[in-house]
């Protein structure tokens, strides 16, 4: 995915200077409230999904959407008409400190480059205002202490998903520093009623936003270190493999297990629980599950219906052990039937979820409760882990840099794979928020577990044009085998598939890797074939007899299976069977000298039932 950047002005030394020295915000970003704004059809309140509090919330993964149409009259608009389109769109945000405004940027939404009109729902004209004021009551559109500041009519912005725009304020004085912005959309692009859309909107550039969210971590728990968790109390704390603590030792191959007797939510007798406090206070915004590393051999233990509280410390107890039952705990997270579709069951699986409660008060102390599991009367989970911006910036980048260093675009493997890859990272690196940004690296794993087959597969084909281009150097190919191998070798003469090449020649699948990692190794089967089948034939046919001289000890054969039946001749009764790890092994003579140019096998006559016995090595 490309990403587009608009630069408006270069900055002379002299700006540069003046800046350091002033309540400029070119680079630093300052963090932004949204005190108010325009709802639009569908939208009841500001908490929703998509309404104006999202423009300002530092995430590009979310977005302020809103259907807007200019020219209906007051009376026709919403919210008096609710079956129709706002015509009206503003938003007012209240900056953390007042500064001199002197950049903003835009980022535009998430499907902006998609459809028929790309860039249709983007701002076309627009005004800036700033102002001062005693309260965030007295903020408000078209009252009195607003000054113009910046005037946009028909502005290009990028007509692209994440299309970053750079814009320098066009009214200003340089001097005088606001905390309050008004924010006046005029018209859209499409000019017409039209769904408008921005997902973020910031003071200073937005290489400004990404260093805040990269200094967040440092800012707040003041090390590179992730949040610690101590267990106080809870359902097997003990010294076994399984424990508690396990649940919070980083380490997904260990897991906290244990025999459920379901509960009802609210009850704190059977089910499981856990007590643990952290190093620094949280207010989490997500938190992380990663399931049991044998979930794939022990079914259904993962939890359906579970509760998370946090518990204010003046309410815990001088010992620092809050009871299980104790009254203050306060309702975080309350999931609820939860599907093996959200929650797999599959080793080593993490899955990031959202709180179902709101709340920005920050805890030390916590609570799981585990009401039920997924079917079995086992309960599991490897490790739990809590999250804010603090932690998601502190985690994020490590996983970039990992995913960039295992990626290589040009490996020989099905090219749909790795462009999937492509897509998902370039999404990471512009999501602000975590849960979609890990759902994506769990995308992202399960893409790398088939490529790595896939390259594999893949290599068969290398396989097949060295034995291709050595049968053709031995000339014992057939004139027209050799032409027609010669062609499927080429690195540089593609052939595009057609009824005498399938999938195209060696050369084709190298530029396309069009194929399947199945429909690779049938390739290699089918050239190896091809060579056995057009081999010349400058004798007649030799059918040796065969006289067995040593192999495997019989003592390690199966009584009706010894090694001489090999070359016994019998290819529908008989066969050669032996035990696992002892030396296997036949030494046979034939009545007169042959110059072998191939070979036969033949499986035995239950391999249908057992094909785990054929060779693979010999």
């Amino acid at each position: 995915m490309k990403r587009f950047t608009l630069k408006r002005m270069a900055l002379s030394l002299v700006t540069a200077m003046m800046l350091m020295t002033s309540q400029s915000v070119m680079a630093q970003y300052v963090k932004l409230t949204a005190v108010d704004g325009m709802l639009s059809y569908g939208q009841s309140d500001a908490s929703g999904s998509e309404c104006y509090p999202k423009l300002v919330d530092t995430s590009i993964s979310t977005k302020w959407g809103g259907w807007f149409n200019p020219a209906l009259t007051d009376d026709n608009a919403w919210p008096i008409n609710q079956a129709e389109s706002a015509n009206k769109m503003y938003i007012i945000v209240k900056a953390e400190q007042a500064v001199v405004p002197d950049f903003y940027f835009l980022v535009t939404g998430n499907d902006t480059g998609n459809g028929d009109n790309p860039g249709s729902r983007n701002w076309a004209s627009w005004n800036i205002y700033g102002g001062n004021f005693e309260s965030d009551e007295q903020a408000v559109r078209e009252g009195e202490g607003w000054t113009l500041i910046d005037e946009r009519e028909n502005e290009p912005l990028p007509a692209a998903n994440f299309g970053i725009a750079n814009l320098q304020f066009n009214n200003v004085d340089g001097q005088t520093a606001y905390q309050y912005y008004w924010i006046e959309i005029k018209k859209s692009v499409a000019g017409s009623d039209v769904y408008l859309q921005m997902s973020e909107w910031g003071l200073g550039t937005y290489a400004g936003l990404e260093k805040y969210l990269d200094d967040l971590a440092h800012q707040e728990t003041g090390t590179d270190e992730p949040i610690r968790y101590n267990v106080i109390s809870g359902d097997r704390l003990d010294d076994s493999g399984e424990s508690l603590t396990t649940l919070f030792d980083g380490n997904v191959k260990s897991k906290w297990g244990m025999g459920l007797t379901p509960k009802a939510y609210g009850e704190t007798k059977n089910g499981a629980h856990a007590i643990f406090s952290t190093t620094r206070a949280i207010a989490p915004t997500y938190y992380k599950l990663v399931t049991g590393h044998d979930c794939a051999s022990w079914h259904h233990r993962n939890w359906k219906n579970w509760q998370i509280y946090g518990i204010a410390e003046a309410d815990v107890p001088a010992d620092g052990k809050p009871a299980r039952d104790s009254e203050k705990w306060v309702l975080l997270d309350k999931k609820a039937d939860v599907t093996e579709e959200v929650l797999p069951d599959k080793n080593c699986v993490a899955v990031c979820f959202t709180l179902s409660e709101e709340n920005n008060t920050a805890y030390k102390y916590f609570k799981i409760e585990v009401d039920q599991t997924m079917g079995a009367s086992y309960m599991q989970m490897a490790e739990f882990s809590l999250g804010d911006e603090y932690t998601f910036a502190l985690e994020r980048t490590p996983i970039l840099e990992s995913i960039e260093e295992t990626y290589n675009p040009d490996l020989f493997a099905e090219k749909v794979l790795l462009d999937s890859v492509s897509v998902f990272y370039e999404n990471m690196k512009i999501t602000m928020d975590a849960v979609p940004f890990y759902e994506m690296k769990a995308s992202v794993d399960a893409l790398f577990e088939k490529i790595t087959p896939s390259a594999k597969d893949y290599d068969q084909l290398n396989v097949a044009r060295n034995q291709a281009i050595m049968a053709v150097d031995e000339g014992n190919l057939k004139d027209a085998a050799v032409t027609y191998l010669t062609a499927w070798v080429s690195e540089t003469d593609a052939i595009a598939p057609n009824a005498e090449y399938p999938v195209g020649n060696y050369a084709y699948i190298k530029a396309n890797r069009q194929i399947t990692g199945e429909q690779a190794v049938a390739e290699y089967k089918r050239i190896s074939a091809y060579i056995i089948n057009n081999a010349k034939v400058t004798d007649e046919p030799i059918y040796a007899t065969y006289e067995f001289l040593s192999g495997t000890d019989n003592s390690k054969n199966w009584g009706d299976s010894p090694v001489e039946n090999l070359i016994d001749g019998d290819r529908e009764k008989t066969k050669w069977g032996c035990d696992k790890d002892v030396d296997r092994f036949i030494i046979f003579k034939t009545d007169e000298p042959i110059k072998p140019t191939y070979y036969g096998l033949v499986t035995g006559w239950d391999t249908n039932s057992y094909p785990e016995r054929n060779w693979k090595n010999w």
